[in-house]
């Protein structure tokens, strides 16, 4: 499976099944599958478009013949039914890749239902398929990055109290596991550095662990070494990615990761209280120097912040800009000619040392330029704001090309304040259109 952008709505949206005139009835015998004139079920899909967490692919898309493994379980309980253990059943991508059928990979594989039309059955269903699993039991292991879509677990537990007459069963999966992205940049006392041949050691993070197929829970954490995968590097930065196992650090606190750069060692403590969800993707970025590699900042959590705008039109609010969802239907709109003003309040104090920018990014979008951002202790747009970065977009950039829309300012020195207000007042293309998909603050530790 393979993985593209959009940071992390974790559960899938199902989509409507095969309709009763596309029923199948197979008679005869399917090996140790016998239908005995019943009919086989039917399974589809459909991934979510944002806060998906495979690192260096994409898994808002399906690929020809990813394998799901399927139980079969009497309504309400965790007895087999129909000797239905573990069946492989292979993805055939939608038109638009999100959307999947899946059929057996063989004909022993294929799942009937009950002879009794009226007996309910739930059904299980994870990816990527393992061919061995013990006491429903699905072994987690961390430890090789090379492949991140065989480690990006998808659990689905929605399909209940199915019968026959529903035919069609469509499948809700969520992601088990989360994202590390680790961006390390050249220090300012360093003019030279060779990033290629950059490594990035975690230690003290889960290696191991088990999942439960029939109630989706991680147990058994066991921790350990192993290295993120090196997905890019050039003469000023290198970017790691790791899927990692959820933990909040309480068994082991001495989360560690050490970076090899230049043939030196630099080390960054995971701050202890930092807790990985399953489903979610965590950026950091690093500035390596002559000494340790102190963290230069930390993204921070946006759960709660309020925001509010100067005005918008529609659907298309300002808490939209602040909900972790990027794609070309979810952002902040206004169409008018006039200076347009948005305050996020983040609850607390800040120490804010970078604010990242994504402008809408679908095809009629993409037409915000200037962005100025003032700091502040009050939620008053007409109060005391003090400037603390300010940048624009060059031209409007490729639709739904999300790094073309991606505008990241430093905020130097940093600068303190619980409030940011954001100020758009020119535009691109002669287009009066401003859109703002997600903003993420980072502080200074």
């Amino acid at each position: 499976m393979k993985k593209k952008v959009i940071f992390l709505v974790v559960a899938a949206l199902a989509v409507a099944g095969t309709s009763c005139s596309d029923e199948e009835v197979l008679t005869g015998n399917s090996g140790n599958a016998s239908s005995n004139g019943r009919s086989a079920v039917h399974f589809s899909t459909q991934l979510p478009q944002s806060k998906t967490i495979s690192a260096g692919g994409d898994v808002t898309h399906w690929v020809a013949n990813d394998p799901v493994g399927i139980f079969m379980f009497n309504a309400g309980t965790t007895t087999i039914a129909e000797q239905v253990d573990n069946r492989q059943y292979l993805a055939t991508p939608g038109g638009d890749a999100r959307s999947a059928t899946f059929a057996p990979a063989t004909v022993n594989d294929t799942i009937y239902y009950p002879l009794d039309e009226t007996q309910q059955v739930d059904f299980i269903v994870y990816y990527p398929r393992k061919a061995s699993i013990n006491n429903d039991v699905y072994p987690v292991d961390v430890s090789d990055q090379s492949n991140p879509a065989a480690l990006d677990v998808l659990w689905s537990n929605n399909a209940t109290s199915v019968a026959q007459s529903d035919n069609a069963v469509n499948l809700t999966f969520e992601h088990q596991l989360a994202r590390l992205t680790i961006k390390i940049v050249k220090g300012d006392n360093m003019s030279s550095v060779d990033f290629t041949s950059s490594t990035a050691e975690l230690i003290g993070l889960p290696l191991t662990a088990s999942l439960s197929l029939t109630t989706g829970t991680l147990s058994n954490l066991v921790t350990g070494t192993f290295n993120a995968e090196l997905v890019s590097s050039d003469t000023d930065s290198a970017t790691f990615e790791a899927i990692i196992i959820p933990n909040d650090g309480t068994a082991n606190p001495d989360r560690t990761i050490i970076f090899t750069v230049d043939g030196k060692e630099h080390k960054f403590a995971i701050p202890n209280g930092t807790t990985f969800a399953k489903g979610e993707h965590y950026p950091y970025r690093l500035k390596v120097s002559q000494g340790e590699a102190p963290i230069e900042l930390e993204i921070l959590d946006k759960t709660g912040w309020v925001v509010t705008a100067s005005s918008s039109d529609g659907a298309y609010t300002p808490d939209l800009i602040v909900d972790g969802i990027i794609d070309n239907t979810n952002f902040w709109h206004r169409n008018a000619w006039e200076t347009h003003w948005i305050i996020i309040d983040m609850l607390a104090p800040v120490d804010v040392g970078k604010i990242v920018t994504i402008r809408g990014i679908g095809q009629y979008q993409r037409c915000t330029k200037t962005l100025q951002y003032f700091i502040g202790d009050t939620d008053n747009p007409a109060g005391t704001w003090t400037p603390i970065a300010t940048g624009a977009y060059l031209d409007r950039g490729a639709i739904d090309d999300i790094d073309s829309h991606t505008l990241s300012l430093d905020v130097t020195p940093a600068a303190t304040g619980q409030y940011l207000k954001l100020v758009l007042d020119d535009y691109l293309a002669g287009n009066y259109d401003a859109d703002i998909c997600e903003i993420d603050v980072y502080k200074v530790k």
